[in-house]
C-alpha cells in the first residue's frame, strides 16, 4: 500500500489516522493473525512519520490487544481470543475446535492431595479425605494457553494409568461411569501469573491471567468436577450476552 496521505490540518492526531490505518489492513485480510508488522523504521519510510508518532500508534494497538510486541520477534497481529459463553457450558477442546484449532493436553503432574476448603464444600469431603488432583498444560495448536488443575471426587474411580494418560476428562467419564455434564457453577477472578505459571505458559511474570473455579454436575446433581482454570488473558475472554 502506498501514496497514503495523512491530513496535518484536522483534529485527529496523526497517530490514531496511523492506527486507523494499520486497523483497516488488518480487517481488509491483509495482515492476518500472527503476520510480522513492518517494522519502525520501514513504517517512517513509508508514511513518513515520526518514531514517536509510529510507536504512540502501536502502542495504542497493543493495549487494545490488537498486535502483540515482542522483544525481538517485532509487532505481530494478535491471535483472536477464545470466547467460550457465560451461559454455555463447554469444553476447552470444544472452544479450541470452534475456533478452528486443534485442543492439545499435556499432563504435568497426578497426585493423591487433601484438597482447598472449596473442593471440600463442593464433593462434601472430610477434612483430611483425598482426591486425585491432575495438572494439566491446555494449548492451541501448539501454543500454551492455559493450566487447569482438576480435583475429581472420590465416589468416581479411576486407575493410575487412566489418570497419568489422560487426555478428555469427559470422555472418561463416558466411559468409565456413563456420566455425562449436565451444568457447572463458576466463579470468575482476575490474577497474575507466577514465575511458575509464567515458564509453563511462554508468558512474562505478573502478566494477567482470568482464573475460573468450576463445579460440574451430572444430571442426578452430583459433582464430578471441580477445576481451576487458569487462561492466558491474551488468549481467553469470556462473552456473556444480557437481556433485557
Amino acid at each position: 500500500m502506498t501514496n497514503i496521505t495523512f491530513h496535518k490540518e484536522t483534529n485527529k492526531p496523526l497517530y490514531l489516522q496511523l492506527k486507523e490505518l494499520i486497523l483497516a489492513r488488518i480487517h481488509s485480510g491483509e495482515w492476518t493473525e500472527g503476520t510480522h508488522l513492518p517494522t519502525e523504521m520501514e513504517m517512517q519510510k513509508e508514511y513518513g512519520l515520526s518514531r514517536a508518532t509510529i510507536r504512540q500508534a502501536l502502542d495504542e494497538l497493543t493495549k487494545d490487544g490488537i498486535v502483540e510486541r515482542k522483544r525481538r520477534a517485532g509487532t505481530i497481529v494478535s491471535p483472536r481470543r477464545v470466547q467460550p459463553e457465560l451461559i454455555k457450558l463447554t469444553s476447552f477442546s470444544d472452544d479450541i475446535r470452534s475456533r478452528g484449532l486443534v485442543p492439545e493436553s499435556k499432563t504435568i503432574s497426578a497426585d493423591l492431595v487433601i484438597p482447598p476448603n472449596k473442593v471440600q464444600e463442593a464433593f462434601k469431603l472430610s477434612h483430611d479425605e483425598k482426591v486425585w488432583l491432575v495438572t494439566r498444560l491446555r494449548s492451541a495448536s501448539g501454543e500454551p494457553y492455559g493450566l487447569h488443575e482438576l480435583y475429581i471426587p472420590p465416589h468416581l474411580q479411576f486407575s493410575p494409568r487412566e489418570i497419568n494418560n489422560l487426555t478428555s476428562y469427559y470422555d472418561l467419564l463416558v466411559q468409565r461411569h456413563n456420566l455425562r455434564p449436565s451444568y457447572a457453577t463458576e466463579n470468575l477472578t482476575a490474577s497474575i501469573a507466577s514465575k511458575q505459571e509464567a515458564g509453563l505458559l511462554g508468558i512474562e511474570p505478573n502478566a494477567p491471567l482470568l482464573v475460573a473455579w468450576r463445579v460440574t454436575y451430572a444430571e442426578d446433581n452430583q459433582a464430578i468436577e471441580c477445576v481451576k482454570i487458569i487462561y492466558r488473558a491474551d488468549r481467553y475472554e469470556y462473552r456473556i450476552q444480557l437481556f433485557s
